[in-house]
């Protein structure tokens, strides 16, 4: 299958499209099909940082540094997409909040804003925001920052899904610091997702592992693993492969529709670059598919199961 040849008007982009069979697959009754992924080509392509992740909601509450009154401003910044380091991906937020209405850049005419300062702890791997508000005259200003539950860039810079509070003692009398610091309290992952979610219309719901012997809900044929740098080719390969469709009895295929995804069942945007995916179709006489699985729980049971000639008792443990 492959996306350069999808019908663009019905599909537009790679990430999703379908291919009419010129030959159905037609499963006969007393058989078993399954589905699975040989090979496939995908392009790394995509972004890390997307219009699926690239929000930051803030609410900053402080004090005027006049009178002492809270004076509370909101605001939404997106983040660029593309690929970042985690030093571009800090410089990117910083400037950012910058260039909004909450807090200060070098422009003279918004120096009464409190000034925002990121820095990257690679040591850590982490992040650490400081906001520090007007210190000089009667009333040091305090700041209270809030990152918002809106946010959707919260796991590329190591913040959890809930909204996020940091702020300043407001009741700690004189004296108090007029500068709230906080660090992520989770690594921060500029990578993004490192598998990519192969999900057709194939089979009855269930996906199954021979080699875990797990079962799974949904549309999923196969994981596959990212492990290349961006803007190179994925290359999957089927030893790789522990997902099989099982395709209803009696059925019959005549189209195949595939979606690409990310691990939170997100079309992934690869720019409008194609890709390619084989799949497998295996039918099996579904007795001897019992047989088989039945030989492989109990290893004793072959010779009367799938010998019947050699009928006799199960060999002990010390025969050959």
């Amino acid at each position: 299958m492959r996306s350069i040849d999808r019908d663009i008007s019905s599909y537009p982009d790679p990430n999703q499209y379908r291919t009419v069979l010129s030959h159905p697959i037609n499963i006969p009754h007393g058989h078993l099909c399954v589905a699975s992924v040989m090979t496939a080509q995908i392009p790394f392509s995509f972004y890390p940082v997307n219009s699926k992740n690239n929000t930051l909601k803030i609410e900053l509450n402080g004090t005027n540094p006049v009178d002492g009154d809270e004076v509370v401003t909101a605001a939404e910044f997106t983040l660029t997409a593309g690929n970042y380091t985690a030093t571009e991906l800090r410089d990117e937020i910083q400037s950012k909040l910058r260039d909004g209405v909450v807090f200060s850049d070098t422009d003279d005419a918004r120096a009464e804003l409190p000034k925002i300062e990121v820095e990257y702890d690679s040591k850590i791997n982490k992040y650490k925001f400081t906001v520090t508000g007007k210190q000089d005259g009667d009333n040091p200003e305090l700041v209270n920052v809030i990152i918002k539950s809106g946010t959707t860039c919260g796991k590329l810079l190591g913040l959890p899904s809930n909204q996020v509070t940091a702020d300043t003692d407001f009741n700690a009398g004189d004296g108090r610091e007029a500068s709230v610091i906080f660090t992520s309290p989770y690594s921060i992952n500029v990578a993004g997702d490192d598998t990519l979610y192969l999900r057709t219309n194939l089979g009855t719901g269930r996906s199954m592992s021979y080699e875990t012997r797990t079962q799974n809900s949904g549309d999923l044929l196969a994981k596959i693993p990212i492990r290349v740098s961006p803007f190179s080719i994925i290359h999957y390969d089927a030893d790789e492969s522990t997902f099989k469709a099982q395709i209803k009895e009696g059925g019959q295929i005549d189209e195949i529709s595939v979606r690409l995804t990310d691990s939170e069942n997100r079309l992934v945007d690869f720019n409008g670059i194609d890709n390619e995916i084989s799949i497998k179709f295996e039918v099996i006489r579904k007795s001897n598919h019992e047989d088989y699985e039945l030989m492989k729980r109990d290893p004793y049971k072959q010779d009367r199961t799938l010998f019947p000639k050699n009928r006799g008792p199960p060999p002990t443990k010390d025969s050959k």
